[in-house]
């Protein structure tokens, strides 16, 4: 079972990664299978179209069964033969409309919408399609992060890819409320998630926009693919271990084991004609080039954390912690890195 940190887009030294700063999700979490690995529709990052409601796609009602009047005899005479009794149609029962059909559709747009925002690094849509609440936990903590301080904060980061896989388990709170068990891919990590939605005010949307915004999101526990290669990472003070540097197949559990006395991370990125010492000597936010994230953990002290990496391209991936020591230096620069190898 794969036990995940929130996902946060802060770091202490370097902005530009994604931090896990909050504690593991519970052990007794629920255990989900992930969404298959389909190909998704492309979204747009834009405020996705208002559903209609079960009320407004109701079928007509049904009218009225005919009244059927039986023929009146006159007179009397020779019995005849009873007419046979008159049979009154029954009207077809016209089923109830689920209510959540259109609530998961318009959920399901507007997750896939923030993830295309995400994507492309359009930080006022992301502002747009998020409460201040949920802009905080992406900057590493339960307090709501302003607005203007979110537009501030991503003018230097680097955009990473996001696709919803799946938007599973939609439930109602109420008219203003819901929540879903969502599916996502960020970098290459799978991470699955219950995320809240609230309603925006009405006179911040268009009447056909929908109002429904990402408020919070909630790491639960699931199983990995049964297909998943597994590298335990036991992590010291500077220090990763690998009990395997080669796995096969595109889908890898990193399983993070902390003995030491202080939280770590593990941050693994993709290099490309570049090393480690490039990205210790950059001074900028954003990324080197020829560096990819793929996806990262944090692994509190003395505990664990697993990470799952997805669709996974052969060829070598490094494992770095830039968390920093009291005297502010990185833990890459002490030299906690490690390398693994991914092969067909």
């Amino acid at each position: 079972m794969v036990q995940h940190t929130k996902r946060t887009r802060t770091g202490t030294r370097r902005r530009w990664r994604w931090i896990g700063a909050l504690l593991l999700a519970a052990s007794g979490g629920l255990a989900l299978a992930p969404a298959p690995m389909v190909a998704q529709p492309t979204a747009a990052c834009a405020v996705p179209a208002r559903q209609a409601t079960a009320a407004s796609t109701q079928a007509p009602t049904t009218p009225d069964a005919p009244i059927v009047i039986a023929p009146v005899r006159r007179g009397v005479g020779t019995p005849v033969a009873a007419d046979p009794p008159a049979v009154t149609p029954e009207a077809t029962p016209i089923p109830t409309p689920d209510p959540l059909v259109p609530l998961t559709a318009e959920l399901t747009d507007v997750a896939q919408a923030l993830a295309a925002c995400l994507s492309a690094g359009e930080a006022e849509l992301v502002a747009t399609l998020a409460t201040e609440r949920y802009l905080g936990q992406l900057y590493g903590g339960d307090i709501p992060l302003p607005r203007e301080d979110y537009l501030a904060l991503a003018t230097d980061l680097d955009p990473i890819p996001t696709v919803i896989r799946a938007v599973q388990n939609v439930v109602a709170e109420g008219d203003d409320r819901a929540t879903a068990d969502v599916t996502a891919v960020v970098g290459r990590q799978l991470l699955v998630s219950r995320w809240s939605f609230v309603l925006a005010p009405a006179a911040a949307r268009d009447d056909d926009e929908s109002r429904w915004q990402v408020d919070q999101e909630t790491p639960l526990a699931f199983d990995p693919p049964a297909n998943a290669a597994g590298i335990v990472v036991s992590i010291e003070d500077y220090q990763f271990s690998l009990d395997q540097p080669m796995v096969r197949g595109s889908s890898v559990v990193l399983s993070g084991r902390n003995s030491s006395g202080q939280d770590h991370e593990m941050l693994v990125l993709r290099l490309e004609g570049t090393t480690t010492a490039d990205l210790l000597r950059g001074t900028g936010p954003g990324l080197p080039a020829g560096v990819t994230y793929v996806g990262q953990a944090t692994v509190p002290a003395a505990a664990a954390a697993d990470l799952l990496l997805v669709d996974l391209a052969p060829g070598a991936y490094t494992i770095v912690c830039f968390f920093l020591t009291p005297e502010g230096v990185p833990h890459l620069a002490l030299g906690m890195e490690a390398t693994f190898t991914v092969e067909e």
